[in-house]
């Protein structure tokens, strides 16, 4: 079970995702694929160069 909600987190925060949902919303290619990039290099980059040391600490403990 846990499993297969951290699959579905990895979707819905993956990047791609997020400019395909920004689209489908109506917003503009161009001013998807900016929010994208943002979001990309100042959150989910971040986010995810954390977690395998998270995931890490937990395993040891």
């Amino acid at each position: 079970m846990k499993a297969g909600i951290i699959k579905f987190m990895e979707h819905i925060f993956n990047p791609l995702h997020i400019y395909c949902r920004l689209v489908d919303c109506g917003i503009p290619s161009r001013t998807a694929k900016k929010a994208a990039r943002f979001y990309e290099l100042f959150l989910f980059k971040p986010a995810i160069f954390c977690i395998p040391a998270i995931r890490h600490q937990k395993q040891v403990k």
